[in-house]
């Protein structure tokens, strides 16, 4: 069991913070914000994470049967990767044609390493992936104005709608129920730091040169 008092979700959210702050801050977001960001340079935005996502998703699902913590918290229907490929397809963008950017590359890296070394440090990428949904009804709608979109090409952004709120009580409920050591705990906060890192990463290897 834990030995600390403070639950590890909440553990996450304070020790991430200033990580989080800095990828809000990234110069990509805010042009991406004030609608100087192409469309085309949205898909390749999704394109990137779509690598990401499926390097993850890939490593979670292989690793249920041998980490009771990720088999408790991660549900399929919190995986991206359906969501990414359909707004890819409305975008036009040839999926097989993708190439992963240096940044990408790193992080898809991390997580394989995660998932042989320590599986259970899997479930701090997945905290911030999953977790970037939280705002992302507002971010579709910001979106849909630039891009003068409808419901397409937003599903990753805003994939839940109303049920968003839930599904996160749920991933929260459920790893805090998890009997996670002080270890593990270190270890799902790290990553979670690490994919923190490598987000703004990416976001610098997609700013135009």
């Amino acid at each position: 069991m834990s030995t600390t008092s403070q639950s590890v979700m909440d553990r996450l959210r304070e020790a991430t913070r200033p990580m989080h702050d800095a990828a809000e801050a990234h110069p990509f977001q805010k042009a991406f914000f004030s609608g100087a960001l192409p469309k085309d340079e949205y898909g390749q935005y999704l394109g990137q994470l779509l690598l990401v996502h499926q390097a993850l998703e890939s490593s979670l699902e292989s690793k249920r049967s041998s980490c009771d913590a990720v088999n408790t918290s991660v549900q399929e229907l919190q995986y991206q990767v359906p969501f990414l490929m359909e707004d890819l397809k409305f975008l036009n963008v040839n999926v097989d044609s993708i190439k992963a950017k240096p940044s990408t590359e790193k992080i898809i890296a991390r997580i394989n390493e995660a998932a042989e070394k320590n599986p259970v440090s899997l479930l701090g990428f997945h905290y911030v992936l999953f977790g970037s949904k939280n705002g992302g009804r507002f971010i579709a709608q910001r979106v849909r104005e630039i891009y003068s979109l409808s419901d397409k090409g937003v599903r990753y952004m805003d994939p839940y709608g109303d049920q968003q709120r839930k599904y996160w009580q749920d991933f929260k409920d459920q790893m805090n129920a998890c009997a996670l050591s002080e270890a593990d705990q270190l270890a799902i906060v790290e990553s979670a730091k690490t994919m923190f890192v490598s987000f703004g990463e990416i976001l610098s290897d997609l700013i135009p040169q």
